[in-house]
């Protein structure tokens, strides 16, 4: 702190990298500014059981420029009378005071309708840990809206209600949000249950929606359009993804008197989209369940696959296989859906036409599009290139390529997000553009080049404090347990420690929060309102394009972090989003696509599914860079062809 009142240097600087450009005198007992060389700071270790310590050391991480333990204090303007509370008022740890607030926030901004599914929100995300304390510090504003609402149904401008009638309502209005998601306030024991006289007409919403489903749109539907399928069906095999650890042996966590339950049982047909992506394990699960819930009704079912269930499972094997953290090959070939003992009962149906090249055939010519469907298939099939075992290397045709070798990337980004400054505003922009690479190294790359050249002040989010536990039986450091490692930790489907948006920045949501809404893993949005403890953005693909939605903070846990410890972070479950992964676009039609290989594709079908996600060749650029960043020609295409043989 002295040092940061002599030196201006220091001024920019957290504790732990005070060490980068000074070096401590540890006779004198004085910093003085580094003349060569760098050193690594580290905070030591300190216990949440210390007290005001544990939340000094939290602050040092962050703030800057500290001279005073006042300093420290300080955020905003405002100096806390401990460190604690500081550390509340920046989103540092985690409490429910922080959903208290983001409930007030929103309620200056949105409808009580929208207010409650927020709380309902925050229910199914079970980050809040006591319900009940948020419920009774924000219900009037929850309940806004309720009154009017049925003095206007019933006609009656004159009706009043008691505390406790408007409370019982509103209940029931959050009652009906979380039937729609399949849960129900009865999962949370500190909750209040409303009294309802006509349950049923609202108690599995599940099913209420499926038979009002207009089955005729399907009839009329191809399988690679949007299909109009209720958010209740994708609901239900989310659920069952999200809720188990995929065994040989597991089960889907669905109870024989449950909503999901009672909705499985009286279906007729099931969907199952992308199922070559998905491990075969998690496709027995759901029959071992089918066969569990259908001996409910008829104990022969035990016996047929799928319990007796028609079960359409729709995907291409060209594209990507389940993914097996350090699987190898054979790993990857034997999970697949295909190396299943269920495949002996499917009947394969192919599909021959390029249904997105076709759904803009109108601004193409007709035997140039059959070359570059054919060309896409040739390479999801390996039938191009110079083979060498798994891989090729596959030439990119001259038009589909970026070569410009002064500053490529730039290019790049002009062509997916053309005029991108003068079409921020457009949330419709957005709807059919992006920009894909193999590794989540090279999309933050993308994403970090994009946000620079967008205008508007950016915004940080910091994670609140991260809690961890060591795995059973695991040599585990003391220094993994420091919140300075644990916030540099990046996985795959979390958010980063640091989340840095601006007003405009498209971004998508990285766990489902809401189906009803839309609200799914990959959905993606336009930020409107950066809050303080929520994010207001536009959702700009699925069903619900348009609507206005708030975002809380959640207790996020990777599913698959490679660490041998098991760690939380309270994050928005957001990701910029101008660029994402090739195995997180399957499934995704696009308008203009830019394929950034900094580094080559390295599994099967990757390559493929960039490719193929146009709807036309003009829409399709490719940015190939040689290990000194210079565009070139050919790259790497994987294809490990025994996973045809048996389709």
């Amino acid at each position: 702190m002295e040092a940061n009142k002599k030196f201006e240097a220091g001024q920019t600087l957290t504790y732990a990298e005070f060490p980068n450009q000074f070096v401590y005198d540890r006779e004198s007992r004085v910093w003085h500014p580094r003349k060569r060389g760098y050193s690594i700071g580290r905070l030591n270790y300190v216990p949440p059981g210390t007290g005001d310590i544990y939340y000094m050391r939290i602050l040092l991480a962050v703030q800057r420029g500290c001279t005073t333990y006042e300093y420290i204090r300080t955020v905003n303007g405002i100096i806390y009378s401990n460190f604690q509370d500081a550390c509340y008022s920046m989103g540092l740890l985690c409490d429910d005071r922080e959903f208290i607030a983001a409930i007030n926030e929103v309620a200056e901004l949105a409808s009580g309708h929208q207010l409650r599914k927020l709380f309902a929100m925050l229910l199914i995300s079970n980050s809040i840990s006591n319900p009940e304390r948020v419920w009774n510090a924000t219900w009037t504003l929850l309940a806004d809206g309720i009154l009017y609402e049925r003095r206007k149904a019933l006609k009656n401008q004159g009706l009043n209600m008691t505390d406790d009638e408007l409370k019982n309502l509103c209940l029931i209005e959050i009652e009906k949000i979380l039937n729609s998601n399949a849960r129900s306030l009865r999962d949370y024991q500190s909750m209040p249950y409303p009294e309802m006289s006509h349950v049923r007409l609202f108690q599995n919403k599940l099913i209420e929606e499926e038979l009002a489903y207009d089955t005729n749109e399907l009839t009329h539907t191809n399988l690679y359009t949007e299909q109009k399928m209720t958010h209740e069906q994708r609901l239900v095999f989310d659920e069952i993804l999200n809720a188990i650890t995929i065994t040989d042996e597991s089960t889907c966590n669905i109870k024989h008197d449950s909503l999901k339950a009672e909705l499985l049982i009286q279906s007729s047909l099931i969907i199952w989209d992308e199922a070559p992506m998905l491990n075969k394990m998690c496709f027995e699960a759901l029959d071992r369940t089918l066969r569990d819930l259908m001996s409910i009704t008829d104990q022969h079912k035990t016996h047929q696959p799928f319990g007796g269930k028609v079960v359409v499972l729709g995907g291409d094997f060209r594209q990507i296989l389940p993914v097996i953290p350090k699987g190898s090959r054979h790993d990857i070939l034997t999970s697949a859906i295909n190396s299943s003992h269920l495949w002996s009962f499917c009947k394969v149906l192919k599909l021959h036409t390029n249904m997105r090249l076709l759904m803009s055939s109108l601004d193409q010519d007709e035997s140039e599009m059959k070359r570059f469907a054919n060309w896409i298939l040739d390479v999801g099939n390996g039938n191009i290139g110079s083979v060498v075992g798994d891989e090729s290397e596959v030439e990119i045709p001259n038009d589909l390529l970026i070569t410009t070798p002064d500053d490529p990337l730039s290019h790049l980004v002009d062509f997916a997000y053309p005029n991108l400054l003068q079409n921020m505003s457009d949330y419709r922009y957005f709807q059919s553009r992006a920009i894909l690479a193999p590794t989540l190294e090279s999309v933050e790359k993308v994403n970090d080049f994009v946000l620079t050249i967008f205008p508007g002040m950016e915004k940080e989010y910091l994670s609140s404090d991260t809690t961890c536990q060591a795995d059973e039986n695991e040599d585990v450091r003391q220094e993994w347990f420091t919140p300075e490692f644990l916030n540099d930790i990046k996985c795959s489907g979390l958010p980063n420690h640091k989340l840095t948006l601006k007003p405009g920045v498209a971004v998508m949501l990285l766990r489902n929060i809401d189906q009803t809404s839309g609200l799914c893993n990959g959905t993606r949005l336009i930020v409107n309102d950066l809050g303080s403890n929520v994010i207001g953005a536009t959702v700009v693909t699925g069903r619900n394009i348009g609507d206005k939605v708030y975002i809380p903070r959640m207790n996020l846990i990777p599913s698959d972090s490679g660490l041998p410890f098991k760690f939380q972070r309270r994050q928005f479950p957001l990701t910029v989003c101008f660029a994402m992964t090739i195995n997180k676009s399957q499934g995704q039609s696009l308008s203009h696509v830019g394929l950034y290989l900094p580094k080559s594709v390295f599994t099967h079908g990757q390559l493929y599914v960039a490719l193929s996600r146009v709807k036309s060749r003009s829409g399709l650029r490719v940015l190939i860079l040689d290990e000194d960043g210079n565009p070139k020609s050919s790259t790497t295409n994987v294809v490990f062809k025994e996973v045809f043989n048996n389709i």
